[in-house]
């Protein structure tokens, strides 16, 4: 939301504007390599900027150690010939489910 130049006939310039910027950023992410970080933040320069970074992979390492990750591999590798479910409570409570559950990686210990 934009809380200046809020005439409505300055609308069409400004989302001109953002949708350019969105198109410069998507051309960097696109052309990114390696396309993903690393796993280890050891091996990047984070600044204080970073922060919800930092927090979103905190969440993601408790989820992994519950085991909620998806198994990349094994997704892709059954891609097309099968179709699964995301897990869910509803599905610990009834085991008439027809689609198995998406291919998860083990709790970590």
């Amino acid at each position: 939301m934009r809380d200046w130049m809020l005439e409505p006939e300055k609308d069409e310039n400004l989302i001109k504007i953002n949708m350019q910027i969105a198109h410069e950023d998507v051309n960097i992410i696109e052309s990114l390599d390696p396309a993903e970080t690393p796993d280890s933040s050891t091996l990047e320069l984070l600044t204080e900027a970073d922060k919800p970074i930092l927090a979103y992979r905190s969440y993601l390492t408790d989820w992994e150690s519950r085991g909620w990750r998806i198994d990349r591999a094994k997704l892709e590798a059954q891609k097309g010939k099968a179709a699964c479910a995301i897990p869910s409570p509803a599905r610990r409570k009834s085991k008439s489910w027809v689609l198995p559950p998406i291919p998860l990686h083990s709790a970590a210990k």
